[in-house]
């Protein structure tokens, strides 16, 4: 399926249940589509709520909340079910890109353009700390399974961080160009990079040890584990979707954007659809048809 904008990029991700679709939009729109009637989005906010492009979002563990990263600086945090804004969380310098919930919900982590990942509490909508040693624009963040920890990635590397502490306990490195999406398998004890480079990296977080790499042509842009994260999920600005086998190595299935350039990709939770965004198109959902 192939959900028009022509707003310019868009991002978006599934709701736990895989019935619905939240999108944020160079428009500053924030959007909730459900797919059994794609052509009629919910408008989050009534109309604008940012004042310029939104880089991220996230939907919360339970799905009845939202959350949307802008270029003016800011984090809203959505109720879902009414559409409208619980909190504008302000604390970022620069653009913020990447946005991400906790495991529990409570509270959330944000990247930005100013090199800084804040961790939020989400019932009262105030910062609780700022990691401050990224070297470039913080274009991913994940939470571990148990929210103990937290990864993120910025230029050329990915660091894990102790979320209470702020302490870096493991540094990942060796692309050759920005990292540009990374993911937590759904164990907790692997992690997904994907680089400017054309490379795919698969790590093991507790040791920071490469276990495999797959290198193809073009710009990788976005990385997801299939539910049971044995296989990575990769979308590449070559029109391109591919599945990677992490056990074997084999790439075993490529997808065709028919010239759409794909963004960043989400793989929905029983494995059998994967989102990803289009640069200056839309939305593309992919029917999988695999068995995972």
């Amino acid at each position: 399926a192939y959900v028009p904008d022509l707003t310019g990029y868009s991002v978006a991700r599934f709701t736990p249940d895989g019935q619905s679709i939240l999108s944020g939009h160079y428009d500053g729109t924030v959007r909730l589509w459900h797919l059994d009637n794609p052509g009629a989005p919910v408008y989050l906010g009534n109309g604008v709520p940012h004042q310029g492009p939104v880089w991220g979002v996230a939907v919360s563990p339970d799905g009845r909340f939202g959350l949307s990263a802008s270029s003016d600086k800011t984090v809203i945090l959505w109720d879902l079910a009414n559409g409208q804004a619980i909190h504008r969380l302000e604390g970022h310098a620069a653009p913020v890109i990447s946005v991400t919930f906790s495991p529990d919900g409570r509270t959330a982590l944000s990247g930005g353009a100013d090199e800084v990942v804040i961790v939020w509490d989400l019932d009262t909508g105030q910062l609780l700390r700022r990691f401050g040693s990224q070297r470039g624009f913080v274009r991913s963040v994940n939470f571990t399974p148990d929210g103990r920890q937290a990864l993120t990635s910025a230029n050329l590397t990915m660091l894990l961080w102790d979320v209470a502490t702020g302490d870096i306990q493991q540094q990942f490195s060796g692309h050759a160009a920005e990292i540009i999406g990374a993911r937590i398998s759904p164990d907790g004890k692997t992690a997904l990079s994907g680089s400017r480079d054309g490379s795919v990296r698969w790590w093991d977080l507790g040791t920071g040890r490469e276990l495999k790499h797959l290198q193809q042509p073009g710009q990788v842009a976005g990385v997801s584990f299939s539910p049971d994260g044995r296989y990575a999920i990769v979308s590449m600005n070559t029109s391109t979707v591919f599945i990677w086998d992490l056990i074997s190595g084999a790439k075993i299935r490529q997808f065709a954007a028919y010239g759409i350039n794909a963004g960043e990709i989400d793989v929905r939770s029983d494995g059998q659809m994967a989102l990803s965004s289009a640069w200056g198109e839309g939305l593309i959902v992919w029917r999988l048809d695999y068995t995972w």
